[in-house]
């Protein structure tokens, strides 16, 4: 039983639906310590994030993910999300996000543009050599 009709995709050693955005509803557990039993019962949860992987019994979804390797990492990059029995999902809907934005969850040029990000390293430096009676001399100017 898989939970998204899959994708068309010539290669068959990939898994069909893996790297689609996904939205996911679920029961979640609830842990209880000390307490009456009967007030608790499981918590309906909500997740996005890309589909890893998918089996019968269950299915990973990753909400954190590198794009790249990072500067002088060794080993491949860790990657952070959930594993979610399918006995306990209550609705699973795959999103159009990563169409609109060429496959990736943000664009170099959609963080750069229009906007500035950053102070330059020349406004840094001189910040930070500021000092403090020169702040303070400045408010009473």
């Amino acid at each position: 039983m898989t939970l998204l009709p899959p994708k068309t995709n010539s290669d068959p050693s990939k898994q069909e639906n893996a790297g689609t955005f996904v939205y996911v509803r679920y029961l979640d557990h609830v842990l209880f310590r000390n307490a009456d039993a009967g007030l608790f019962t499981p918590v309906l949860r909500e997740t996005v994030g890309w589909l890893h992987r998918e089996t019968a019994d269950a299915i990973w979804v990753l909400w954190e993910r590198s794009v790249k390797p990072l500067p002088r990492e060794r080993s491949p990059s860790a990657e952070s999300g959930l594993v979610l029995l399918k006995s306990e999902i209550v609705e699973m809907r795959r999103l159009p996000l990563q169409e609109i934005l060429n496959w990736l969850l943000f664009t170099s040029s959609a963080l750069t543009s229009n906007c500035r990000v950053s102070a330059s390293e020349r406004e840094a430096k001189n910040s930070a050599r500021k000092k403090p009676e020169e702040t303070r001399n400045r408010g009473n100017a």
